[in-house]
């Protein structure tokens, strides 16, 4: 088994805490200052960048091949998100007004390829453990 180099589980706390406060940042400031709306979106970044590079407390091929299928398909949702991102606009800017087509844009905006994977990857993972708590519970 090949191993990759994972910051330790600890640092996940870190990484929510650091998103929940960027992304407090950035609703209270959505509108306002443009100043506290970067620092909030940085925080919201550093933050899901260290939940998806530190280590799950289970650490094993299986979360090692969960961890590759959800980059995968992290970059082709992204890839056609971006790909639809000037329709998106287009039809945004012409039907919906002003005030929230653009707290619609900055939520588009807001789920780059970093929390999509954290997103995929910890809903898969969730959901295939409690797949085998279930089997596990109730054997055929």
């Amino acid at each position: 088994m090949r191993t990759y180099k994972l910051l330790p589980y600890k640092w996940q706390y870190w990484g929510w805490s650091f998103s929940f406060i960027g992304f407090i940042v950035i609703l209270f400031t959505l509108l306002q200052e443009y100043n506290l709306y970067q620092m909030g979106y940085f925080l919201f970044e550093v933050g899901f960048l260290l939940i998806a590079f530190t280590r799950e407390k289970d650490e094993d091929e299986r979360v090692q091949s969960i961890r590759f299928k959800s980059l995968v398909t992290t970059a082709i949702l992204y890839i056609a998100l971006y790909l639809l991102k000037p329709v998106l606009q287009t039809i945004i800017v012409r039907f919906i007004p002003f005030e929230i087509g653009t707290i619609i844009l900055n939520i588009i905006v807001l789920f780059n390829m970093i929390p999509l994977y954290v997103v995929i990857f910890k809903g898969t993972l969730y959901f295939q453990n409690k797949q085998l708590s279930y089997d596990k519970q109730y054997p055929c």
